[in-house]
């Protein structure tokens, strides 16, 4: 088991992965979110606030090869937090512990915070989220691709399918 502690402003959050073939009895005190993928072979528990306010949220996903990547990203203000790992993402409401959106993508590789809202990026699609983690836009890209923020949105650039948007709304 690997276990994790960092702070987001003063939101402590604990983040621990475990070998796991099914969750059933081991998640039925918090959120699970579960990939699509029936090779699920990891369950990561996330425990977010100080003891007198925790919330758990489970993410049931399947790390394919050592190369996978688990990332979060907490949004104080609006207490969402957006998880990804192997071929799943999704981003949550943690004041109502419900899931916002899902998606089953081919490979995640991170989140990062532009301006006012959250870009996700992948290995075939990226994904760009308002902060309260409502879908605003998608583009399909392949590696390796290029970033360029503008006034406009961000505009993604690979070889196979070249110049794709993410549009920040106006």
């Amino acid at each position: 088991m690997i276990d994790t502690v960092f702070h987001y402003d003063d939101t402590p959050i604990r983040v621990s992965h475990d070998c796991c073939t099914d969750p059933v009895g081991r998640t039925e005190d918090g959120l699970l979110v579960r990939s699509a993928s029936a090779e699920s072979d990891t369950l990561s528990t996330i425990t977010i606030g100080p003891h007198e306010n925790l919330r758990k949220i489970y993410v049931f996903w399947s790390l394919v090869t050592t190369g996978e990547h688990f990332d979060l990203l907490y949004v104080p203000d609006t207490q969402t937090l957006f998880v990804g790992g192997g071929s799943h993402s999704a981003s949550i409401d943690t004041a109502t512990m419900s899931i916002i959106q899902q998606n089953d993508i081919t490979l995640f590789w991170a989140f990062e915070r532009r301006r006012q809202f959250v870009l996700e990026l992948g290995e075939l699609e990226c994904f760009l989220y308002d902060l309260h983690g409502k879908l605003i836009d998608e583009a399909p890209v392949d590696p390796p691709y290029e970033i360029n923020e503008t006034d406009g949105g961000i505009n993604l650039v690979s070889i196979v399918v070249g110049s794709q948007w993410l549009t920040f709304p106006a």
